[in-house]
């Protein structure tokens, strides 16, 4: 999306849903509120420009809503995919469509392919007994503070079915939420706000294989993670 504020360093404070959890890794949504800082773009278009209010309404209190216009925006190289009713709400390709780039699609694959080898790892108990393996949610070894497969089941559960290579960026944001889980395994580097604030597909998906293939390295015993 693109927000109506100045061009630069604009900064707004975001409320949203989280999902917070106990040590049995049960969940419950919590409404968490916090400053978030936007990548700085260019003018909206016309028609965009016309049909956003005049002004934003500012919050009297943190606890409020404000009122911030906003124009949805879409990748150059992939056509909109989704809906606002959730990740997967929507068949690739959509009649109409132009679909990414094929060595786009490929490098999609690739990741798609890597994250079901992350996935496997990060989930068996086994893989942390090894000391090479850094792991963040470790006391020490073969002792862990959560039960890997467990949260991963949660966490898959909540992103909804794997996007297809077909939508690039829907998979580089799933991905990037699938190895930064909540609570933290500690086994991969944080990718989430660096996807986000990604150029375009290509950049996402390149950002998320980096990460990937850096973790699998670390799960593998082969290469630790800092």
């Amino acid at each position: 999306v693109r927000l109506r504020g100045p061009p630069t360093g604009l900064q707004l404070r975001v409320g949203r849903w989280r999902r917070e959890y106990d040590d049995s890794i049960v969940s419950e949504r919590a409404l968490g509120w916090g400053v978030e800082r936007f990548v700085d773009r260019g003018a909206p278009s016309a028609a965009a420009a016309a049909a956003m209010p005049a002004a934003v309404a500012e919050a009297a209190h943190h606890t409020e809503w404000s009122l911030t216009p906003f124009e949805v925006l879409a990748d150059a190289d992939e056509a909109p995919l989704y809906e606002p009713g959730g990740v997967c709400d929507a068949a690739w390709p959509a009649e109409g469509d132009s679909p990414p780039p094929a060595s786009l699609v490929e490098a999609a694959a690739r990741l798609s392919a890597d994250l079901e080898a992350w996935r496997r790892l990060a989930a068996e108990r086994s893989t942390y007994d090894d000391p090479a393996v850094t792991a963040g949610a470790r006391a020490r070894r073969g002792d862990l503070r959560l039960d890997p497969a467990l949260l991963l089941a949660r966490v898959c559960c909540d992103l909804g079915p794997k996007p297809p290579p077909e939508a690039p960026t829907a998979l580089a944001l799933w991905g990037g939420a699938l190895i930064n889980p909540l609570p933290s395994l500690g086994v991969s580097t944080e990718v989430r706000g660096a996807v986000l604030e990604a150029q375009g597909a290509a950049e996402r998906v390149a950002l998320v294989q980096r990460a990937v293939s850096r973790s699998i390295a670390n799960l593998e015993g082969r290469r630790p993670l800092f």
